[in-house]
């Protein structure tokens, strides 16, 4: 996915539209036919992240997986 915009002055815009839709033809990048706003998508994108590391988070932990940090077991002689 790639997202690109050009600037130039009103007068000139229908002139630079054709030359990039031209260029982006040139070098293989297709335009999407079923756009959607970027802002719906980035809202939806990153809504379902959240909603999976959130559910990731909150996942109880196995038993027995536990990891022990800084604990040192003595062995005990016979």
């Amino acid at each position: 996915m790639m997202e690109v915009s050009v600037k130039a002055p009103a007068i000139q815009g229908a002139a630079v539209m054709a030359g990039f839709m031209a260029f982006l033809a040139e070098v293989g990048a297709e335009r999407d036919r079923d756009q959607q706003a970027k802002t719906r998508w980035a809202l939806d994108f990153y809504a379902n992240r959240l909603k999976r590391a959130g559910a990731a988070r909150n996942r109880p932990k196995t038993p027995g997986r536990a990891k022990a940090r800084g604990v040192r077991t003595r062995k005990r002689s016979a």
